[in-house]
């Protein structure tokens, strides 16, 4: 009689210790986590060869990679390898004038389409760790390159002073730069000449009821989050569809003083029965001082006028100081034509004796003469013109111009 072979699953886990392993009388692959039928040599060589069984093989073999605790020498030695890249790649940002904060934002795409591009470090890392050895590095090789070498140094002196338009930079310019290089020109902030002119234009007397009702106003809101609710719940009740709080004047945000002029003027009616609610039920000193101001016939007749002025005449000062105040735009070849429109308006309304319907109506609605407001009108331009004078430099009218070609 023949000899016989038994097939086990034993026998089968010895052949391939790699990929199988006995677990209760069961062949059970090590990488796939199920049995494997262990009657017939060819189901077991077919699932070797599988495409699932590699698969799995090949991310456990990696998991296992990654738990494997490198040695400290190992490590070391990895970082060193890593260096010359690190500031091979912080040479090409500093060459190429690009922030070193930019690498933050490349690092998910470095993890995600690099062979271990989590290992570059971030800008902090880089200024600190990097950046100063690649400086040096760099004065080393100007410092090799000039030994021995005779230099020639031609220094483009600085002709040019950007400044605000202070009168503490004026005297610097004027008494301390200007003898040392009499080449200097000072080239004022225009967005602070515009600033100047446009505070000159208000600051005339006639419109200190103008700025005392605004004044209050703001007093009476910037320190109550509830009076701004009970304001905005107010209009809402007048049917005012998309209720806004006033925006209060800031002495350091330029325009706000003139937004907050045309927002009380839109919204005078009912600012003014706003107040007189208040009065009846959260009634303070600053809210009587407002009271007191609408319901004096000559004085609420000023602050409508004098802010129906200011309406109509300001909105262009406030467009052209947010023209000035652009960054990162291309203004240069407009500076000019807008400085000539702004010098025009000025000194038509130096004459003014036409103030528009607009402003027609308001006189009318208080029985009030134009020739009455006309020279409150024009002495507010006159005020700005002067402001105009002192602070621009015809100088600078050909340098404009000339840009203007271009």
């Amino acid at each position: 009689m023949p000899p016989t072979s038994t097939v086990t699953a034993a026998s089968h886990a010895r052949e391939f210790p790699e990929d199988f392993f006995v677990d209760n009388g069961k062949l059970m692959c090590c990488f796939c986590d199920h049995s494997i039928n262990f009657q017939t040599k060819n189901t077991i060589t077919a699932h070797i060869g599988s495409k699932t069984h590699l698969r799995n093989k090949k991310e456990k073999k990696k998991q296992q990679i990654k738990k494997r605790q490198p040695t400290i020498q190992t490590i070391l030695n990895a970082s060193e390898i890593k260096k010359p890249v690190i500031n091979n790649l912080v040479d090409a940002f500093v060459t190429a004038d690009i922030p070193l904060e930019k690498i933050d934002k490349l690092q998910n795409w470095l993890r995600e389409n690099c062979n271990e591009g989590g290992f570059i470090p971030t800008s902090v890392a880089l200024r600190h760790d990097y950046l100063p050895k690649l400086f040096e590095d760099h004065v080393n090789q100007l410092k090799e390159y000039f030994c021995g070498k005779r230099v020639s140094i031609i220094v483009d002196e600085t002709t040019d002073f950007a400044s605000d338009s202070a009168a503490y930079m004026k005297k610097c310019y004027r008494d301390v730069l200007k003898p040392l290089m009499p080449q200097l020109i000072h080239l004022p902030c225009l967005a602070y000449i515009l600033n100047l002119i446009g505070e000159a234009w208000v600051s005339i007397n006639y419109f200190q009821d103008v700025h005392q009702l605004l004044a209050n106003i703001k007093q009476t809101f910037v320190y109550s989050k509830s009076r701004k609710v009970r304001y905005k719940s107010y209009l809402q009740r007048q049917g005012v569809s998309n209720p806004k709080n006033i925006p209060l004047s800031n002495t350091t945000r330029w325009n706000t003083w003139f937004r907050m002029a045309f927002h009380v003027y839109q919204n005078l009616d009912y600012i003014r029965g706003f107040y007189n609610e208040e009065s009846k039920e959260n009634s303070t000193p600053m809210i009587e001082k407002i009271n007191s101001a609408f319901t004096d016939q000559q004085i609420n007749g000023r602050i409508e006028i004098y802010l129906a002025f200011i309406q109509e005449n300001a909105q262009q000062f406030v467009a052209d100081l947010d023209f000035f105040q652009q960054e990162n735009k291309p203004i240069f070849p407009f500076i000019e034509q807008r400085l000539q429109q702004l010098e025009a308006r000025i000194t038509m309304g130096k004459t003014i004796t036409n103030v528009g319907s607009t402003m027609d109506l308001v006189l009318q609605k208080f029985n009030s003469p134009l020739t009455a407001f006309c020279p409150v009108f024009q002495q507010a331009y006159h005020a700005a013109y002067k402001k105009l004078e002192d602070h621009y430099y015809n100088i600078l009218h050909v340098l404009y111009l000339g840009c203007t070609s271009f």
